[in-house]
């Protein structure tokens, strides 16, 4: 997957842009790194309506290449060196979205995998708690 950053690029499309390619994660922005740690729970995302250069000096294009095996840690530093913004990875649990900060040792690959994982299983057993509901 290629991202091709520029300073008028809103954080809306680099977000769609990842997820169109990992449907199970999605990235969020940070103004700082202390933002996105395990700490800062309550710390807001930064509002997608945002174009890049509201929130990093940007002077150039940044071409970023992620691919399936880079780990969700690699990513999200490889993201920071290259545009100075902080993202921090979501992946898809049954119906919310999770930090991946506990796995972040695996692939974006893998965690997608896990998010499919748990829609689908909480989508079957959620199905047939439904159909059981209307038999009662």
């Amino acid at each position: 997957m290629i991202l091709i950053i520029d300073r008028e690029v809103r954080l809306f499309d680099i977000a769609q842009q990842f997820n169109s390619w990992f449907n199970f994660l999605k990235i969020e922005f940070f103004r700082s790194s202390t933002d996105r740690s395990r700490k800062a729970f309550k710390s807001k995302p930064l509002l997608l309506d945002y174009k890049v250069k509201d929130v990093c000096n940007l002077n150039k294009s940044v071409v970023l290449e992620l691919h399936f095996w880079n780990t969700t840690e690699i990513v999200e530093s490889l993201f920071y060196k290259k545009t100075g913004i902080h993202i921090q990875i979501y992946r898809k649990n049954k119906e919310e979205w999770v930090r991946s900060n506990g796995s972040d040792r695996l692939s974006l690959e893998e965690q997608n995998q896990l998010g499919n994982n748990t829609v689908s299983k909480y989508s079957i057993d959620n199905s047939w708690f439904l159909d059981n509901e209307k038999r009662l």
